[in-house]
Parts: structure tokens; C-alpha cells; sequence
């Protein structure tokens, strides 16, 4: 079985996980990202499905409680794009199945009720789900990211390069990584998060590298530039097993009582370091740009902004003193 982010091999790992019946990719389009690329057509005749090219929407009729595809060869053929299922030479199928992810990334990526509404949806649906379902799905979600992860990996670049569905390294390694973060916070927000990251890399392939800049793994919108990152393979492996990373601090400032940290207002976000006065040797901290008292603390640490938003505290208070043990000896010798 290959493990790849594709619509269809996603929904169906959904499918087999929860029981559920199969659907036809025009239903699970619809189902995922209600109103997003799916118009229902009220006209109550039944018809072949249509796709409107102004509205970068499948117009289709619904019969016996069912999206009805028809035989429109054009409509079948981007259907089939998005599902990650038709191949072949239709070069204008493949170029609209395009503008419709370009269009949805834009939505997702450029208005905050679409992707509010997105995680909403989700977390809905997967309420509705059995704990044991829950926990299942979320293993069965970080197991394909994993062996996806580990399948593109051993690919050479030129089979990387002309799969039928190519997707960019960057693009799919932050997907991937996104997934492996939030199961691993064993949560039922981590899951809708990690499911959601698995929709839409899936269907919005490439197009998904401009939600990937805006979010971060918790559906926070950060605003953030693409940056180098880096290997994958050593940003899971750090994710999966943290205990056997130690700490290095490379900074000078030892007179501080946490060397290195940089704080910042639980409510404004304010840089607190730059605050006139400002003393990491007091418990507390009030802002001075908003007032919010914040905690001066090790449990307060976390190793990025990332985790903060999680919840996610891998930060080990022994280990990061041994760090700076090792550093003030540094500068001693």
C-alpha cells in the first residue's frame, strides 16, 4: 500500500477507520468543504454535473440523497484531479482542477471566517465519533504521515519530480510535520487539527503552501515568511523523542536567571525583554504596553511559539540548567 497525500487515499483511510460507507469524490468534496467547490443544483431535474467556470464551483444535482456525477467527460476528469485519481493528457482539466486550488487556498488562507468555519466542520464531525474511533483515527493519521514521510524519502528525484501528482518538498514536508505534531499531543483538538492538515494538503496540494504561511500547526494564524527549515526526517524524529536531545545554550547573558529565553505577553504578544526594567529574576511580570501580569517561570517556557499555542511543554527545567552549567564553565576555561 503506497501512502500518499492524496483526497482520495485520505478519505478512504477515514472511511476504513470509522466504518462509514464509501462515498463518490464528489460527495466527499462537498462533505469536507461544504460550499467551497460544490454547488447543489435546486433544480430537482436530474442532469449531468457542471462546472462553472466563473464561480470555481461543480454545479450538481442531488439525487436519492446523493451528489449525481453524470457523464460530462470534462466534469469527470477535474473531479478525478482532485480526488488524485485520473491521469492522462487532458492538460485543461488538470490547469481548472488548478485555478479551483488556487481559489480555495486563497479563501482559506486570506479569510478568517473560511477557515474558522473549515475547523468548525471538522470538529464537528469528528465529535460525533466513538473516544476509541478517535484514537484509532488519530494513530492511523501520524502512522500514513510517518510512512509517507519515509516512502518520499527513499524516491529518487526524478520519480519525485514526474509522479502524477507532484507536490513540492516544502509544501509536503510541513503538511507532514503538521500531522506528526498535533497526534502526537494525544488531544481531540490535536486530531481536528491534524485531519484538517490532512484535507488540505491532500486536495490543495502545491496551493497548500499559502495556508501553510499563514497558519501554524494549531490553525493560528501567524503571518509568518517561508523560511528554511529543517530536514524532516530530524524534526520528527525530535517531535517522536525529545528525551534524547539535550539542550545547548550558546548565549552570554549568564547573569539572567533563564539565559536565552525570550518572553513575551500572554495577552499583547509584547516582547517583554525590551520592556525598560525588565527582570526575569521576579515571578511575575506585568506588561507594560497592555498590563497583563505574566509568569516568570520554567513551567512557562516552551520551545516555541508553536507549542505555546498547542500546549505542547516539552521543556525539561534539568535539563536546561545542565545546559547552562556547561555554558558558564565554557566561559570560565
Amino acid at each position: 500500500m503506497k501512502h500518499e497525500l492524496r483526497f482520495g487515499m485520505i478519505t478512504e483511510l477515514y472511511s476504513t477507520v470509522t466504518g462509514s460507507r464509501k462515498a463518490s469524490a464528489l460527495d466527499l468534496l462537498d462533505h469536507w468543504f461544504p460550499g467551497l467547490i460544490v454547488e447543489e443544483d435546486r433544480s430537482g431535474i436530474r442532469k449531468d454535473a457542471v462546472y462553472d467556470d466563473l464561480q470555481y464551483r461543480i454545479k450538481a444535482v442531488r439525487v436519492n440523497g446523493r451528489l449525481y456525477t453524470g457523464n460530462d467527460s470534462r466534469t469527470i476528469q477535474i473531479i478525478g484531479r482532485l480526488n488524485g485519481t485520473a491521469k492522462g493528457n487532458q492538460e485543461t482539466e488538470q490547469k481548472t482542477a488548478e485555478l479551483i486550488r488556487k481559489h480555495l487556498a486563497y479563501l482559506i488562507a486570506e479569510d478568517d471566517h473560511t477557515a474558522a468555519d473549515l475547523f468548525d466542520h471538522v470538529h464537528e464531525q469528528l465529535a460525533a465519533l466513538d473516544d476509541s474511533v478517535q484514537q484509532k483515527l488519530c494513530t492511523q493519521l501520524q502512522e500514513y504521515a510517518l510512512y509517507a514521510a519515509e516512502e518520499r524519502t527513499a524516491m529518487d528525484e526524478y520519480t519525485r519530480v514526474h509522479e502524477p501528482f507532484p507536490m513540492d518538498e516544502e509544501v509536503f514536508s510541513r503538511i507532514v510535520y503538521n500531522v506528526i505534531y498535533q497526534t502526537g499531543l494525544q488531544t481531540f483538538r490535536g486530531l481536528c487539527c491534524a485531519w484538517l492538515w490532512m484535507l488540505c494538503g491532500s486536495l490543495l496540494r502545491n496551493e497548500a503552501g499559502r495556508v501553510t504561511r499563514i497558519y501554524d500547526s494549531a490553525w493560528v494564524p501567524v503571518f509568518r515568511e517561508t523560511a528554511e527549515t529543517p530536514d524532516l526526517a530530524d524534526k520528527i524524529d525530535y517531535l517522536q523523542h525529545p528525551e534524547q536531545y539535550e539542550y545547548v545554550y550558546l548565549g552570554d547573558d549568564l547573569d539572567a536567571r533563564f539565559p536565552g529565553v525570550e518572553w513575551y505577553c500572554d495577552h499583547c504578544t509584547a516582547h517583554l525583554n525590551d520592556q525598560p526594567g525588565f527582570d526575569d529574576h521576579r515571578n511575575v511580570w506585568v506588561c507594560s504596553r497592555c498590563g497583563c501580569e505574566n509568569r516568570i517561570s520554567s513551567e512557562e517556557i516552551y520551545d516555541s511559539r508553536q507549542d505555546w499555542y498547542s500546549g505542547r511543554h516539552t521543556n525539561d527545567p534539568a535539563k536546561f540548567r545542565k545546559a547552562i552549567r556547561r555554558r558558564r564553565k565554557e566561559k570560565r576555561t
